[in-house]
This record gives structure tokens, C-alpha cells and sequence, in this order.
């Protein structure tokens, strides 16, 4: 399964936020990543996950979740964001 959601950023991301967001995608066998026009980023990689959110402070995003747990592991990851960001879920 593959399902992609769109975040619409309303602030920064904190540090905190990006490491609890990169430990949540390390619980999960799908392959999870943070995409923004060309740019694909693996979210189970701390480097490049806080690397992508300096270089995209304040602007939409996508996260990609493909394998067998994907809906599980975008549900988690929505919840984390929807206190921070307004979520769109564009397929499922």
C-alpha cells in the first residue's frame, strides 16, 4: 500500500519534533519519506530529515509511506503532526 499525505506548515519544526518524528518512522518496516518538489528524503534518517526541514522552513510537504504497515505508520505519523500542521491526505 502507498499512501501520501501533504502538510501545510505553519511553523518551524523543532528539534525535538524532527527526532521524535524520525524514532516514530524507525518503528515502521515501510519505507517513509519527506518529499518536496524533486527532493525525496529518507525519514528514518535523522541527517537528512533535519537537513530537509532547514532547507523547507515554512512551506508544504509531502510524506510517502509505501509498504505493508504504511496506513499504520502514516496515521501515527498525521497524529504527530496534526497539532502542528493542517494535514491533507492525497491518496490512499
Amino acid at each position: 500500500m502507498e499512501i501520501h499525505v501533504r502538510i501545510y506548515s505553519m511553523k518551524e519544526m523543532r528539534i525535538d519534533q524532527i527526532v521524535h518524528l524520525v524514532s516514530i518512522a524507525q518503528k515502521y518496516s515501510c519505507d517513509i519519506f519527506l518529499c518536496k518538489n524533486d527532493r525525496k528524503t529518507n525519514c528514518k534518517g535523522l541527517l537528512g530529515t533535519v537537513m530537509f526541514f532547514l532547507s523547507n522552513q515554512k512551506s508544504d510537504f509531502c510524506i510517502s509511506a509505501i509498504g505493508p504497515d504504511s496506513r499504520v505508520a502514516a496515521r501515527e505519523l498525521i497524529n504527530l503532526f496534526s497539532g502542528i500542521k493542517e494535514i491533507e491526505v492525497l491518496k490512499k
